[in-house]
């Protein structure tokens, strides 16, 4: 069996303690593969071990190197510590395959010092624009690797003449959702406990998910449900945004600007509106089955929310905007509803009207919806395609399968 390296980001962990789409992509990908060994390095956490095997897996936690990040912001540049870390614990190791997620300065770091016949994927969650300051190459620039993956089609064709330019091959790889537990039944116990405790009992939902942002569309969503709670045959609707300003240690409970405005806004309609903060990745499942429609209204051109795979999979309809790779999964007026603009609050106030008021139309939607999640978005079937691109890389290279790259 042929071994992989999974290399996270430097911020969250793994499994997906403190929240984060690409650290829930590693952890469900790798625990479904069947022909190759995963390696998932990530940082350190004070919940988790710094080594332990699980599900097949095996993790190795490195230790956060504050300083080295702190001097590297001080002199405004990026912090290596993390993947020097990485690169120490690989020579070591010695994969057949090193897979980097959405850090293309750290493929680029393993590049130059690995071997050149040891093949490095570069993948790609969301657009170089969307990292961080200190996470994202500067000027005319290109990572040398064996394979650029894109999360859709959109941020493939959107990172041709940058990122991509440096890769032999590329292909999209997208994102998955766990299906069994994201799903319109079971545990109804632990649901109605919920709606007691958010006073969601004998009230019609309509819910949002993810970080509390401007730029997620939560104000426009708001906006627009002012416009619903007028409606006279919506007296028993209520809002409930999931979710807070961040996620990561230390991070969750933060209060931003933003937030803080937005409690304003909602402060005439706080018997209408839910905010429930952070919710950890292991419970958010629940939190869809107190929905009667799901909104994601973002501003954004995400790469391909799992937002949407998490309510589509719980058979919600689903409204949401154009943007970025959200076409990719949402059909319109087949699998959910697509607004003609993204910050037009009218429209979505329209929209989700005509949701309330038509339970067949919602089943119809939600019903498709699922259906095609299953068929082509469940983790089993995002594993096996994983596992077909490194046979089609491992193959290009023309490695024997007995031989160690080191």
């Amino acid at each position: 069996m042929k071994h992989v390296a999974m290399i996270g980001p430097e911020l969250t962990p793994i499994p997906p303690i403190r929240g984060g789409a690409t650290e829930n992509w590693i952890e469900n990908v790798c625990r479904r593969m069947d022909r190759y060994r995963c390696t998932v390095y990530s940082p350190s956490d004070p919940e988790l071990p710094r080594r332990e095997t699980r599900n097949g897996v095996d993790y190795v936690r490195i230790a956060s190197g504050r300083l080295s990040r702190r001097v590297a912001e001080l002199l405004h540049r990026p912090d290596n510590g993390y993947a020097k870390r990485v690169l120490n614990h690989l020579q070591k190791m010695k994969p057949d395959l090193v897979h980097v997620q959405n850090r293309p300065l750290i493929a680029a770091h393993l590049r130059c010092h690995l071997p050149s016949r040891v093949p490095i994927i570069l993948q790609m969650h969301n657009l170089y624009n969307y990292l961080g300051k200190y996470e994202r190459p500067e000027g005319e620039w290109s990572v040398p690797v064996d394979l650029f993956l894109a999360i859709s089609r959109f941020v493939l064709d959107r990172e041709r003449d940058r990122l991509v330019k440096g890769a032999k091959r590329l292909d999209v790889l997208p994102n998955g959702v766990d299906t069994d537990c994201y799903s319109p039944s079971g545990e109804e116990e632990r649901v109605r406990e919920l709606r007691r405790k958010y006073g969601l009992d004998g009230k019609r939902v309509v819910i949002y998910t993810g970080k509390l942002r401007e730029n997620k569309g939560v104000s426009v969503l708001f906006q627009a449900m002012r416009t619903v709670f007028q409606n006279d045959a919506c007296k028993d609707v209520m809002l409930l945004l999931v979710g807070g300003a961040h996620f990561g240690r230390n991070r969750a409970d933060r209060k931003t600007d933003y937030h803080k405005r937005l409690l304003q806004m909602i402060s005439n309609h706080e018997h209408r509106v839910v905010i429930t903060g952070f919710i950890r990745p292991d419970e958010m499942h629940f939190y869809y089955r107190l929905g009667d429609i799901c909104v994601c209204p973002s501003q954004l051109e995400e790469g391909f929310p799992s937002v949407l795979l998490e309510a589509m999979s719980a058979r919600l309809p689903v409204v949401s905007t154009r943007m970025g790779g959200i076409p990719e999964l949402v059909s319109h007026e087949r699998t959910g509803i697509l607004l003609e603009s993204a910050d037009d609050s009218n429209e979505l106030a329209v929209r989700i009207l005509e949701l309330l008021a038509r339970r067949d139309e919602c089943l119809r939607l939600g019903t498709n919806a699922r259906e095609q999640v299953v068929r082509n978005f469940s983790w089993g079937v995002v594993a096996e395609k994983t596992e077909s691109v490194y046979d089609e890389l491992m193959e290009s290279k023309k490695w024997d399968s007995g031989t160690r790259l080191f």
